[in-house]
C-alpha cells in the first residue's frame, strides 16, 4: 500500500506534468493526493521543496537503468539505441524535468550540481570510464571512429532534450500549435536520433 509521502509525490508529479512548476498549486496537489493542505505542508514545506523531491525521485529511477546500460557489454550501437529510448521515455513522461533543470541552473546551480552528484556522481564517472574503454576498443577494431564517452553522452542528451525544452517554439513554429503532430514528431525521434548518432560514428 502506498505511503502518504508516495501518494503526495505521485499526485504532485501529475499536477506538475499538467501545469508545470509555476502553474501548480499546493491545494490542488493535496486534493489529488486525497489529503488536506496542512498535512501536505507537514511533509513538504513549500512547492519548491516538493518539486525538488519529485525531480530527485524521477532522476533516481532513471539513472540506474542508464548506468547499467552504459557499463554493460552490449555492442555500442545497441547501447546508443537503448540509451536514447530510455532517456526519451523519461523525458516524454516527465516534460517538466528539463525545464526545471534549466530553471535551477539559473536559480541555484550549486544546489543542482550537489543533487546530481549525490544521486549518481561517482557511478556516472565509473561507467563513463567503462564506456570510454568500449569506444576505444571498437575504434581499434575499425568499427567506429574515435570518440570520447563524454562527447557521445552530451550529444545524445542534447539531441533528446532540445525539442522538449524548446516546446513553445518548436510546437508553435513548426507545427502551428498542433499538439498531436508535435507529439508524433517526438515519438519519431527515438529511432532518428539513435540512427543519426550511430551513422555519425561509422568509419
Amino acid at each position: 500500500m502506498p505511503t502518504t509521502e508516495n501518494l503526495i509525490l505521485e499526485a504532485a508529479r501529475q499536477v506538475f506534468l499538467d501545469k508545470g512548476l509555476e502553474g501548480s498549486r499546493m491545494q490542488e496537489i493535496a486534493d489529488r493526493a486525497g489529503i488536506n493542505k496542512a498535512l501536505l505542508h507537514y511533509y513538504f514545506r513549500n512547492k519548491q521543496k516538493l518539486f525538488e523531491r519529485v525531480f530527485e525521485s524521477v532522476i533516481a529511477s532513471f539513472f540506474p537503468q542508464v548506468l547499467h546500460l552504459i557499463g554493460s557489454d552490449k555492442p555500442i550501437p545497441e547501447k546508443i539505441r537503448q540509451f536514447v529510448s530510455i532517456y526519451l521515455d523519461v523525458i516524454y513522461e516527465n516534460p517538466f524535468i528539463p525545464r526545471f533543470i534549466i530553471h535551477e541552473m539559473n536559480r541555484d546551480p550549486a544546489h543542482l550540481t550537489t543533487t546530481m552528484e549525490r544521486i549518481a556522481g561517482k557511478d556516472i564517472r565509473k561507467q563513463l570510464k567503462k564506456l570510454d574503454e568500449d569506444l576505444a576498443e571498437a575504434s581499434r577494431r575499425g568499427i567506429i571512429r574515435p570518440v570520447n564517452a563524454k562527447h557521445l553522452v552530451i550529444n545524445m542528451l542534447s539531441l533528446c532534450l532540445f525539442p522538449v525544452i524548446a516546446e513553445p517554439i518548436v510546437a508553435g513554429t513548426l507545427f502551428h500549435k498542433n499538439e498531436a503532430e508535435y507529439k508524433q514528431f517526438l515519438l519519431t525521434r527515438k529511432e532518428l536520433v539513435a540512427e543519426f548518432i550511430i551513422n555519425g560514428l561509422k568509419c
